[in-house]
């Protein structure tokens, strides 16, 4: 799944606000996304398989403020983080998993998830490599498929602390 936009974007004045807030910004200016996704499955043994999956995106544009920048982690990005914690121009997430079936839609999982990043938002600039281990379990109800995970990250060069661990979940409805 790959997506794309291109845009200019405009700022209004407020009013109500003093025109000095203006002076070192663009009012008008070009600004460029883009996204993707790819996962693929690799079948091991009778009920085993390995998921490997990617994600990226970025945004481009001459300013960007902090309420325009992708917000990653937890769930469905970077498990082991809080949820959408981390904010970010760029980024790039690496998903390896194995899956143990007993069932078609029930799995006990192994998961490691590792990310690049920066925020190059409005006067910032912040890169880093965080990365996260944890297990999980998925299984069918009527609801849908419901998944827990247990994960625990590292940021910024620290190491894992069990304290910080997270707790993720999630249902996923078919039709």
């Amino acid at each position: 799944n790959v997506s794309g936009s291109a845009g200019n974007r405009d700022i209004k004045k407020n009013n109500k606000i003093s025109d000095a807030l203006y002076n070192n910004i663009q009012l008008r200016s070009a600004q460029y996304q883009g996204e993707g996704h790819l996962a693929f499955y690799i079948p091991l043994l009778k009920y085993s398989t390995v998921k490997m999956g990617a994600q990226g995106a970025g945004i481009m544009s001459p300013q960007l403020f902090k309420n325009e920048l992708f917000r990653i982690g937890g769930f469905k990005t970077l498990r082991g983080f809080d949820e959408q914690s981390i904010f970010a121009s760029s980024y790039a997430i690496g998903t390896i998993e194995y899956r143990f079936l007993f069932e078609q839609n029930s799995a006990l999982i192994l998961f490691a998830d590792g990310a690049w990043y920066e925020n190059n938002s409005y006067g910032k600039y912040v890169s880093d490599t965080p990365y996260s281990v944890g297990a999980g379990v998925s299984f069918e109800t009527k609801a849908g498929i419901f998944q827990m995970n247990y994960a625990i990250g590292s940021q910024f060069g620290n190491p894992f602390d069990l304290r910080t661990g997270k707790i993720n979940f999630g249902v996923v409805n078919t039709f």
